[in-house]
């Protein structure tokens, strides 16, 4: 599902979410970043250090074109791009809605 993640209200980047861990209401993708995106405000973890739990309270929309705004319980943004040129993203959508965008969840 293609999505754009906005933070407080400014878009910050891009990624195709696909089911990762259904069981957990979890869908990760690979995240492109805008050029609003600052790894130092909204990454959770960078090249593999754990930044804390701020990036999940932070104030984030997620929009699909498709479905409109996802509900969502959370955001985590891992950003490895200064080791490995990528970075990701995973979202926890709470059901009906994990259901509704990627089938029948495994629970």
């Amino acid at each position: 599902m293609q999505v754009e993640i906005l933070f407080d209200g400014t878009l910050i980047g891009r990624s195709n979410l696909r089911p990762s861990d259904p069981t957990m209401a979890v869908a990760m993708g690979e995240f492109e970043p805008s050029s609003a995106y600052d790894v130092h405000v909204h990454a959770g973890e960078i090249d593999g250090v754990h930044i804390g739990e701020r990036a999940y309270n932070l104030p984030y929309a997620i929009i699909s074109i498709g479905h409109g705004v996802i509900r969502h319980e959370g955001v985590f943004i891992q950003d490895f791009s200064d080791s490995l040129d990528e970075r990701h993203i995973s979202v926890i959508i709470p059901d009906p809605d994990y259901e509704t965008f990627f089938g029948k969840s495994l629970a």
